[in-house]
């Protein structure tokens, strides 16, 4: 009996060393000694009533007494299970407290024969629940020890009663220890599965939020190794159309193999197998090394590893896990959730390039626009010098010569004279359509003065022309946006008028130019022509796709705004000059 409660004593020790150092959770546990503290009032405020059923040979005072102590016990209890962060050793201490407070009152009440009795089951069952089946037969066992230590000093009962009480201890130790054990089974099933769900859930946020594909990747393997049991976990990625290493990322308590050992990797047979079966499983140390022949491998010494292809058309590249040393083989569910993940990588990789491919193509595009503008303005400046030059002189000397002709024959011919005047007025709205038509091309005041006077010259000549009225709004003290942002607001400004001439009808035109606060010049053109549906179709006009694209390659912003029989606002917005 000695050497029992002395091996009970030492495990009741280690008990109380285990749980105060942490190793059981506190934030599961502390709801749980919630509710067995519950519990606990409700059985010591049930005593009173109980001791009213006490044998007559108990005396009164005493019984009252240690009830009074187990009250105060239990509201001492309360404070502790309220207040203390040990909330570990406070549930040690209260499983072995209420042991002995039972015992106590039994002890006054009648023996093992006492109405307490029963809260002896109720003891064991209370440590199944919260510590496990171990546990429970060790309060059993100190259940069982201090019922024959009642049974001896109160007397008065068989000694088959007490073999089945305590029989029924153990019986509830085995009972709640089975029970507790399942329902922790099924826990940890659950949290599992809730871990798994998440990363999966996360992995599809990730794709969405197209991060960098290094750092998609690395996020993706650090998620996978808090779900999937394991030291650390790589991918090595393939180059498209090509055998080769694209990139190599690692996580965990592992480094990132070097290319040379990527690109033997993936040549290696174990690699091979795994892509024509989907994964490998290997759980020899030796069988590693031999079907994993790389530098990389021998150093981190595995004991086991899975190898799972990362999948779209064709093989993108391999996850490799590694398993910690001495822990057990991975799961099925484990390799599934590892083809799972391997999948969704697969579709974050592809989603990557695609927008890897995305971007330069949109490079391409307004590198090729930029050309093409450039080209154009080239195109038109080669013109208006074309038409400066040669037209230029030729009109000045028909100009001279029909003047000349004109002095010639005012005595002699009237109505010569008359036909030349006529000529002479035709040949100076054709010079003058002609300095428009070079204007238009490219107006010199744009070059030499900037976009703010080649405005005002604009307005002044829709003016002069009489068939559409204008009205300007100018901030005078607006900076400039650089040469070919001011180049960039002119072909919009002229886009604008053309279209509320020709398309919109429009009899009157606003122009307002000035700069926001937010450091940005900013053109309305505003016209009140029958304006148009914006969101149909209207096949063969490209003004504008023209104005947005001008305007978005010189870093700024477009936008339109009609409405049928109301007119239209064309507004551009671009940065100042740096």
């Amino acid at each position: 009996m000695k050497d029992s409660a002395l091996r009970g004593t030492a495990l009741l020790g280690n008990l109380f060393r285990r749980t105060a150092e942490g190793e059981g959770d506190d934030r599961e546990l502390r709801p749980v000694e919630r509710l067995v503290q519950w519990l606990r009032w409700l059985a010591v405020g049930s005593w009173i009533w109980l001791i009213q059923g006490i044998p007559r040979g108990a005396n009164p005072e005493i019984v009252y007494g240690v009830y009074g102590a187990t009250l105060v016990y239990a509201g001492l209890c309360d404070v502790l299970v309220r207040r203390s962060a040990a909330i570990g050793a406070i549930s040690v201490l209260t499983t072995l407290g209420d042991t002995f407070a039972v015992a106590a009152m039994c002890l006054v009440t009648g023996g093992i024969h006492s109405p307490m009795f029963p809260v002896f089951f109720l003891t064991v069952l209370a440590t199944a629940i919260r510590f496990g089946m171990a546990e429970a037969f060790l309060i059993a066992s100190l259940d069982a020890l201090l019922a024959t230590l009642v049974h001896w000093a109160v007397g008065g009962a068989r000694f088959f009663d007490l073999t089945e009480n305590v029989f029924y201890l153990y019986f509830v130790a085995l009972l709640g220890g089975l029970l507790s054990g399942e329902a922790r089974r099924q826990h940890g099933r659950a949290v599992k599965d809730r871990e798994r769900a998440s990363l999966l859930l996360f992995l599809n946020r990730q794709i969405i939020a197209s991060l960098d594909p290094s750092e998609l990747l690395s996020r993706i393997l650090k998620e996978t190794l808090r779900v999937v049991p394991g030291r650390g976990a790589c991918v090595i990625l393939r180059r498209v159309g090509d055998a080769r290493v694209d990139r190599v990322i690692a996580a965990g308590d592992i480094a990132p193999p070097r290319l040379e050992d990527a690109d033997a990797l993936l040549g290696c047979d174990a690699v091979t197998e795994a892509e024509r079966v989907g994964h490998l499983v290997l759980d020899d140390a030796r069988e590693i090394e031999r079907r994993l022949p790389a530098e990389w491998i021998i150093s981190l010494e595995p004991a086991h590893l899975a190898i799972v292809v990362i999948r779209a058309d064709s093989p993108l590249g391999v996850l490799i896990l590694v398993g910690e040393n001495g822990a057990t083989r991975l799961s099925e569910e484990d390799l599934r959730l590892l083809g799972a993940v391997a999948a969704e990588t697969a579709a974050a990789i592809q989603k990557a390039r695609l927008g890897a491919d995305l971007v330069d193509a949109q490079a391409r595009s307004r590198e090729l626009l930029h050309r093409m503008i450039d080209a154009e303005e080239a195109e038109r400046r080669r013109i208006a010098g074309e038409l400066h030059d040669r037209m230029g002189k030729r009109f000045f000397e028909f100009y001279y010569d029909v003047r000349l002709l004109q002095g010639m024959s005012v005595d002699r011919d009237p109505v010569a004279a008359e036909i030349l005047a006529r000529i002479i007025d035709s040949a100076r709205d054709c010079a003058g359509e002609i300095r428009t038509l070079m204007n238009d091309l490219r107006p010199s005041v744009l070059d030499d003065f900037g976009f703010l006077e080649a405005l005002k010259e604009f307005v002044t000549g829709i003016a002069a022309r009489g068939d559409l009225g204008v009205t300007l709004s100018i901030d005078e003290n607006a900076p400039s946006a650089g040469p070919q942002a001011d180049l960039m607001l002119f072909r919009v400004l002229q886009e604008a008028v053309f279209n509320a001439r020709k398309h919109a009808a429009a009899k009157q035109v606003e122009v307002a130019f000035g700069a926001t606060q937010d450091r940005k010049l900013r053109l309305v053109v505003r016209d009140d022509g029958c304006g148009f549906d914006h969101d149909a179709r209207h096949p063969g006009h490209y003004g504008l796709l023209y104005m947005k694209e001008r305007a978005e390659a010189c870093g700024g912003e477009f936008a339109v705004r009609s409405i049928p029989r109301q007119g239209t606002e064309v507004e551009v917005t671009v940065p100042f000059a740096r």
